[in-house]
This record gives C-alpha cells, sequence and structure tokens, in this order.
C-alpha cells in the first residue's frame, strides 16, 4: 500500500493486478483486458497489432497505410469485402474491385466532371477479353461491337466498319452514295 492506503500491485492466483498508473520499460503479455482508457506513447505499428477492433470512429491522423498485396475491404465481412481496393504488387496494378453487385460512380453537384486520366483508356468486359472502347492519347478512339471496331476515329475523320443507318442526314455527301 502507498502512504493513502491504496494498493498498488496486488498479486493474485491469475497474475499480478495494477491500479493507479504505472510506467513500465518492458511490459510483455500473452494477452491483457483494460476496463478504462489506454493511451499509447510513440508508434504503435501494424507489425505490433494483428487485430483491433474499434466500435464508432477510427480517425487516421496522416492517412492509412496498407502494404502491397493488402486489401481494404468495405462490407460484408472480413475477407470477403463487398469493395475492395488493392495493389496487386506481381502485376503492378492497383484495383478496385466490387465482388457484389453493381460497381456506381457517382458525381454529385452541378458542374462537376469523373476524369479518367491515362494515356490509354480502356472499357472492357468482366472476363477482360473483350474491348468495348478504346481511347488513345492523341489517337484515335474505337468503338467496339463484339470485339470487333466499327466506329474509329482518324485524323481526318472516322470510319465506319459495317452498315451506316441514319433516319436524317443534313450537310454535303462527298464520296460514293447508294440509294
Amino acid at each position: 500500500k502507498d502512504s493513502s492506503g491504496n494498493v498498488k500491485i496486488q498479486a493474485e492466483a491469475s497474475g499480478a493486478v495494477y491500479t493507479g498508473i504505472h510506467t513500465f520499460t518492458t511490459l510483455k503479455s500473452t494477452s491483457a483486458d483494460f476496463s478504462g482508457n489506454v493511451s499509447i506513447a510513440g508508434t504503435l505499428s501494424y507489425e505490433d497489432v494483428t487485430n483491433i477492433d474499434s466500435v464508432g470512429v477510427v480517425t487516421a491522423r496522416d492517412g492509412i497505410f496498407l502494404p502491397d498485396d493488402k486489401k481494404l475491404e468495405l462490407g460484408n465481412a472480413s475477407g470477403s469485402g463487398d469493395l475492395q481496393i488493392h495493389h496487386v504488387s506481381s502485376s503492378n496494378q492497383n484495383r478496385i474491385e466490387s465482388t457484389t453487385g453493381n460497381l456506381r460512380i457517382n458525381q454529385v453537384g452541378n458542374g462537376s466532371n469523373i476524369s479518367l486520366l491515362a494515356t490509354h483508356i480502356y472499357l472492357k468486359n468482366h472476363n477482360n477479353n473483350q474491348t468495348y472502347l478504346h481511347a488513345a492519347n492523341n489517337g484515335a478512339v474505337n468503338l467496339n461491337y463484339s470485339g470487333s471496331t466499327k466506329l474509329a476515329t482518324t485524323n481526318t475523320g472516322a470510319t465506319v466498319t459495317g452498315t451506316l443507318t441514319a433516319s436524317k442526314f443534313s450537310g454535303s455527301l462527298v464520296g460514293n452514295t447508294h440509294n
């Protein structure tokens, strides 16, 4: 007991019980239960913690870092999130994946844009083996049907492969015409 009569360390069959404020140079334990607030002065790194279960808001003042090949998962359950964001180091790809339903990107607000910035932009099917649209920086834009280019822009205009049907046409018509 201290001078006020408070017990500071109490030995029990299951171990020692500490009350009050204590400073340890090294504290090792296989488990711990805390009934009050816990403060960590210094850095608590991901090597130190394998699981954090939080009820409420988690604040990351300097951002969130995930190592390569680890996923940020939202929705459903751990290991099978509905939305997954991750980096695949073996193919050097950054991925946003929806594992259930549709992935919808909304721009809320007037006069705002959604921009895709790249040298080449592809819209492809879910198996990544058929291209719907390919847009090249300072180059052609190709629209495809069932894997075949049907409309391609060029430096002089556009080329249509197949039949072009229009309900109305205005302007001059130059070249081969068929009635």
